[in-house]
């Protein structure tokens, strides 16, 4: 989802991008470092987030629209976005898609329902390209958080800050390999 989020990661990414520097991507096999990607389904919301983005930052934001539909993961219903960006990131803010926003109903049951709840099931669809050490902040939408924990394959870390309303969770699983090592012992150095 876009917001002020959007804005806030890309004022982050300059700042690590003036601490370290261009990543080659063959370093890391990483090709979209310093990038922030935002999907929503509304092209007034992103409007929105695109006109708070100043000049200086325009270059680390990349704005996606796509709907979203209801359907199934593993036999439960949830919702999906029809499209993704083609990135495998290694950080990703979890609040969207509004559930209102969210077209049809599968079995009668729709997330736009007053009591409904969020449900999104995209990371689940692309958990494997998600390397360990990867980072997942959702905000609020416990109910999501606890139907992606139950459904991931993969080892996540999961830390529940009840008075912030936020969930933590990191891929644990070992390296895939030395790219990857070589890339979790980088994020993991002391900063400048």
């Amino acid at each position: 989802g876009v917001g002020f989020s959007t804005l806030i990661f890309a004022h982050a990414l300059s700042i690590n991008h003036q601490l370290y520097g261009e990543i080659p991507a063959s370093k890391f096999r990483r090709s979209n470092a310093y990038q922030v990607h935002s999907v929503d389904t509304s092209e007034a919301y992103i409007a929105q987030a695109a006109q708070r983005i100043p000049d200086d930052l325009l270059n680390f934001v990349f704005f996606h629209r796509s709907d979203a539909t209801m359907s199934t993961w593993g036999g439960k219903i949830c919702s999906l976005y029809d499209t993704l960006p083609q990135i495998f990131p290694d950080f990703v803010y979890l609040d969207g898609p509004d559930p209102n926003a969210v077209k049809g109903t599968l079995h009668n049951v729709t997330t736009a329902h007053a009591d409904g709840l969020p449900m999104s099931a995209d990371l689940l669809q692309i958990e494997y390209f998600l390397l360990p050490g990867t980072l997942i902040l959702v905000d609020g939408r416990t109910a999501n958080t606890r139907f992606l924990k139950n459904n991931f394959q993969n080892k996540w870390a999961h830390q529940h800050d009840i008075e912030g309303d936020v969930h933590y969770l990191e891929c644990v699983d070992p390296p895939l390999g030395s790219l990857n090592k070589k890339f979790l012992d980088w994020v993991n150095q002391p900063s400048p």
